[in-house]
């Protein structure tokens, strides 16, 4: 195509491009205005009035047309920047931050006890919750009559009670008091179409009847509702039921009425023990001769009804003369009426002298061959008639019994004789030890001793007197059991505490042993009985090689301060069997310490170590007796030579950790916490298994405080050895928001399998933070852990002494005790084990050590 001439032309002067069509400029989407280029053309100047701005192009926008697009394009802008325009955000209250909130919730978690947290609902819960809810709601809105079988249980009852004319009837303000109450509907006459409806369909159906007759009552109409019933006794006058709802419902009209009715109701119905029962109560209960002359026609028509009998036999009045003649006379009738009530050959036995008393029970034997309760009373009678009657004979009665029992093929089982036997025990405690023997007697043919002593144990709680008889005859004819006897003395503690005495003496007769003579000597300690030290001497001379008797002699005159003739004690145990007692060697150096820490005896340090080098020349193998001797040196003073011995042994024992500890302490004083660190690693590799040792390191860099070493030392222990509650109690320490330590509990509580040692450790966490109760909770469970803890004892007493209650007073009093009782079994503890070794507590109470194991654990917080 050729190009245009006049695209080489230039243009005429004030041209603009697109002027014509209206344009004033170019904008693109970047800009962020409108960048409008105008051209000079219409902006020249008026020489002549160079003031007026109306000339030239802009004199022509002010036209009407101009105006209008101008007042368009604003209102289309407006428009627009209308939709980006932003949301005026309101004014709000200042708020804390949701973390800000969470995290003050978190820190009040540390007060959500354990069984709380438990408690918490599930996810599920709540909507299970709201669904049974607005079920029961629906329920209550609804209305339903009341159950016939309810009504008919209800109205049973109503002969059971003497009631007084002045309150018997339903008045008129309101219903009769014990009645039963119905729901009373919203549209009664509705009510009422439904029961006629029923009474219709079913008329000899008495609970139809008795339920309208007590609906139209909880209306207050009493008219119709005696009406009702009359009409139910007339359409079904052989139902008791309706008869004594109508003799109810009649009281209002007086007794008289209701006696007629009674009449009425008798004469249709002769064998009803109910409706007799509610005639007799309508009698007046002062008039004797009316109520027994009522009774005695009811046994006309019931002469088997063994209520009827006892009620009449009851009602005999006490002042009668005859009472005795008259209530035999009535019993021989009963007992020929109901011969299987054995109440009333109970009774007449009671009344009747010996002779006769035997003719009743050989009666009662051919009347009711299947009775056991007969051989028990011809038991009874025989052992209340004759005082002399010996157990033989009893014996033989017992089984003149059984065997016609057997023969009669009644089968009564051992547990229902034993039960017998614990009846009879207040009136023929002969009686009750034959049935007793013989049962254990049958027991043993088939049983052996440890399910014959396991039957025993069954007893403690349902006989006292059966099972004491029990024991006796299990040590009686296993009297070398051990096991046996210990039972028996453990039952004789609680049940009957004022014959300990005699069992432990009858147990050392006939089955000395060394642990029914600590037994004993504890019991005669505990009670501040003098044969404490008899009972001691003879044991040692029965069981001269037995180290817990003579430490226990010992430990009897150190606690009495009869500290020489405690040094005498050891040294007759020593030349007694002194090869074989290292326990007692060991001891008896530790009380030379003591008596060195007194000045007591003489004692000096070298005269210790004498002893001690004797001891470990008897028992060169002990690690207890080396280090005993270390200890010695280093009391006084000579750690450097304690070292070269402890060292010297460990050769020879290196998986002793009690050595290894020794070594590191003395270490450690000598050299500084390098030395120490160095002994322990070179520990822990040579015995990997072991995690005291790398307790005792992490220990070592706390005491150094360098907390960044021993945190990744208690992290690398947990993955080594995970069930250590010794790492576990110290991570929890080095966890320092309690908030934060829930977990950390769950997780050692698991790992350690309810460690006493991690109980104590939550406790204690408890403690500090002044929530005393609940740390008392953990302390119980730590001890229910191990008793055998002493820090826990120490901690339960420490809270009874910041208590300061009566029943708190008391349960310390019983804490001590127990303490002092099981003082040689509690052995563990790490302040416990500390405060006992020390030889200055050595003549210490249980209450003066856990006062200072107390004191120890409060300052260790």
């Amino acid at each position: 195509m050729p190009d245009l001439s006049f695209l080489d032309q230039e243009a005429p002067p004030g041209y603009v491009a697109g002027l014509g069509r209206g344009a004033t400029g170019f904008v693109t989407s970047a800009e962020t205005g409108p960048s409008v280029f105008l051209s000079n053309f219409g902006l020249e100047v008026d020489e002549e009035n160079p003031e007026n701005p109306e000339l030239g192009l802009f004199s022509a926008q002010k036209s009407a047309e101009n105006e209008d697009a101008d007042k368009i394009y604003e209102e289309v802008e407006a428009r627009v920047q209308s939709r980006h325009k932003r949301k005026a955000v309101p004014e709000t209250k200042v708020t804390e931050s949701p973390d800000a909130t969470k995290n003050q919730l978190k820190l009040k978690l540390n007060e959500v006890s354990l069984s709380e947290w438990l408690d918490l609902p599930d996810a599920g819960d709540l909507t299970r919750k709201n669904k049974r809810q607005r079920i029961l709601e629906q329920q209550q809105q609804r209305v339903y009559a009341t159950p016939d079988v309810l009504i008919a249980q209800a109205s049973a009852k109503t002969h059971s009670s003497t009631v007084e004319d002045s309150n018997e009837a339903p008045t008129e303000n309101g219903t009769e008091e014990g009645s039963t109450v119905t729901n009373f509907a919203a549209d009664p006459e509705k009510e009422r179409r439904i029961l006629s409806s029923l009474r219709k369909v079913e008329p000899k159906n008495a609970n139809l009847w008795i339920s309208s007759a007590r609906y139209e009552e909880q209306a207050k109409q009493f008219q119709k509702a005696r009406a009702f019933i009359k009409e139910g006794c007339s359409q079904i006058p052989e139902n008791d039921e309706v008869w004594i709802e109508s003799i109810r419902l009649h009281r209002g009209e007086g007794i008289q009425v209701c006696k007629q009715i009674a009449n009425d109701a008798v004469a249709y119905i002769k064998d009803s023990e109910k409706l007799w029962l509610t005639a007799l109560d309508l009698e007046n209960t002062s008039d004797f001769y009316a109520r027994k002359k009522l009774l005695l026609r009811a046994l006309e028509f019931l002469p088997h009804s063994s209520t009827i009998w006892e009620t009449l036999i009851a009602s005999i009045r006490e002042s009668d003369e005859t009472e005795v003649l008259e209530k035999l006379r009535l019993l021989e009738n009963a007992t020929k009426m109901c011969p299987t009530e054995w109440k009333f050959w109970e009774y007449q036995v009671s009344l009747s002298d010996y002779k006769s008393s035997k003719q009743i029970l050989n009666r009662a034997r051919k009347l009711s061959p299947k009775e056991e309760q007969v051989w028990i009373a011809a038991l009874k009678l025989e052992e209340k008639e004759n005082d002399g009657i010996t157990l033989e004979k009893l014996l033989s009665m017992l089984h003149k019994g059984k065997a016609e029992l057997i023969k009669n093929h009644a089968n009564i089982a051992a547990i229902d004789w034993l039960r017998l036997a614990q009846e009879s025990f207040e009136c023929a405690p002969k009686t009750t030890q034959i049935i007793v023997n013989d049962t254990f007697s049958d027991w043993k043919k088939e049983k052996t001793f440890d399910e014959l002593l396991q039957k025993c144990t069954e007893l403690e709680t349902a006989a006292s007197a059966v099972t004491e008889l029990a024991y006796k005859y299990i040590t009686t004819n296993y009297p070398n059991e051990i096991k046996g006897w210990l039972a028996y003395l453990s039952y004789s503690h609680k049940a009957c505490p004022e014959n300990l005495g005699g069992i432990y003496k009858e147990a050392l007769q006939r089955c000395p042993s060394e642990v029914l003579y600590l037994d004993c000597a504890k019991y005669y300690q505990s009670v501040g009985n003098a044969e404490t030290d008899n009972i001691l001497r003879e044991g040692a001379a029965a069981f001269p090689e037995s180290e817990r008797i003579w430490l226990a002699r010992a430990r009897f005159e150190i606690q009495s301060h009869n500290y020489e003739k405690a040094n005498s004690v050891y040294r007759d145990a020593l030349e007694a069997a002194g090869k074989e007692l290292m326990r007692v060697w060991y001891d008896y150096i530790h009380f030379l310490r003591f008596c060195w820490s007194l000045k007591k005896l003489d004692c000096s340090p070298d005269l210790i170590l004498q002893e001690s080098d004797r001891a470990i020349l008897i028992h060169p193998d002990s690690a207890d007796l080396h280090l005993q001797k270390a200890q010695i040196m280093h009391d006084m003073g000579l750690t450097k030579e304690a070292r070269q011995l402890v060292n010297l042994f460990l050769k020879n024992h290196p998986k002793s950790v009690t050595l290894w500890q020794a070594l590191a302490q003395y270490d450690f004083e000598l050299h500084g916490a390098p030395k120490a660190r160095s002994l322990l690693e070179k520990a822990i590799l040579e015995n990997p298994e072991l995690p005291d040792l790398f307790v005792d390191k992490i220990e070592l860099e706390v005491t150094e405080k360098d907390l960044v070493v021993a945190r990744q030392l208690v992290n690398k222990g947990l993955k080594l050895f995970p069930s250590s509650a010794d790492i576990w109690t110290i991570h929890l320490g080095f966890i320092p928001k309690a908030s934060h330590r829930k977990v950390a509990f769950m997780d050692a509580l698991k790992e350690t399998e309810n460690s006493s040692q991690v109980l104590l450790a939550i406790g204690r966490f408890l403690w500090a933070d002044g929530k005393h109760e609940k740390a008392k909770t953990w302390f119980d469970r730590g001890l229910e852990a191990d008793a055998s803890n002493g820090d826990a004892w120490a901690w339960i007493h420490q809270y009874y002494l910041e208590t300061s209650s009566n029943s708190d007073s008391a349960e310390a009093e019983k804490l001590v005790k127990q303490v002092e009782d099981r003082l040689d079994e509690i052995v563990t503890g790490k302040f416990w084990t500390k405060v006992i070794s020390n030889p200055q507590n050595l003549d210490k109470t249980g209450v003066q050590l856990l006062a200072l194991v107390g004191q120890k654990l409060l300052d260790s917080k």
